[in-house]
């Protein structure tokens, strides 16, 4: 009779824990951000990867290189670019709902360089795309985005005229938008049930011993 006490508590106790993890999966699938190291708060660009001309991109504290910044957006560190003659920037794979809508969202400074370009890409499509941008301190941009494939990349590219100057990035996020935030995802009960099914089978075969 003890041991099947013990073993009853063991199995509930199991079926809560995993039930908690089921909520925090679905949770996070339904609100999370598929950008990940998107404020570059790691002091490195991974999970980024660097894209055309690699030459003076780094992840920075502080005003950067020439103090032309005031600092990080978010956090500590920022993504500083500045390659000259061609675009180089970076990209990142991420982990969507093919279909739903999605928000893509960052901060961009400028040092007020001349001819200058700036581009952003989602899904292999151009989301955004200008030049010359003045001086500016962190600004923020946002688009609707959505996905056609599962995992899409995200991807910024940039250039500045002259040797020295630089463009900023940081906190760079991609959540669903919130109209589909509650349908996308499976409801918990639909992917956790079993475990509490389970749970109660055999909750019910130690009562019976």
């Amino acid at each position: 009779m003890r041991r099947s006490t013990l073993a009853l508590g063991s199995t509930i106790a199991l079926a809560a824990l995993c039930w908690a993890a089921c909520l925090n999966v679905f949770t996070a699938t339904a609100r999370g951000d598929s950008v990940l190291n998107g404020g570059f708060e790691t002091g490195t660009f991974s999970p980024w990867t660097s894209t055309g001309n690699p030459s003076n991109q780094s992840v920075v504290t502080g005003t950067g290189f020439g103090g032309w910044n005031s600092g990080a957006h978010g956090g500590t560190h920022w993504a500083e670019f500045g390659p000259t003659g061609s675009n180089g920037g970076v990209e990142q794979t991420v982990v969507v709902i093919p279909g739903q809508s999605y928000l893509l969202s960052f901060w961009l400074a400028s040092d007020d360089g001349t001819a200058n370009a700036f581009l952003v890409n989602f899904d292999g499509s151009r989301v955004y795309d200008t030049g010359n941008v003045g001086q500016q301190g962190w600004t923020q941009y946002s688009f609707a985005v959505t996905p056609t494939v599962a995992n899409p990349n995200v991807d910024f590219e940039f250039r500045v005229g002259t040797s020295g100057d630089h463009l900023g990035l940081d906190d760079v996020s991609l959540t669903q938008a919130s109209s589909s935030a509650t349908s996308a995802a499976p409801l918990p009960g639909t992917a956790c049930g079993g475990i509490v099914l389970l749970a109660g089978l055999v909750a019910r075969r130690f009562r019976r011993t």
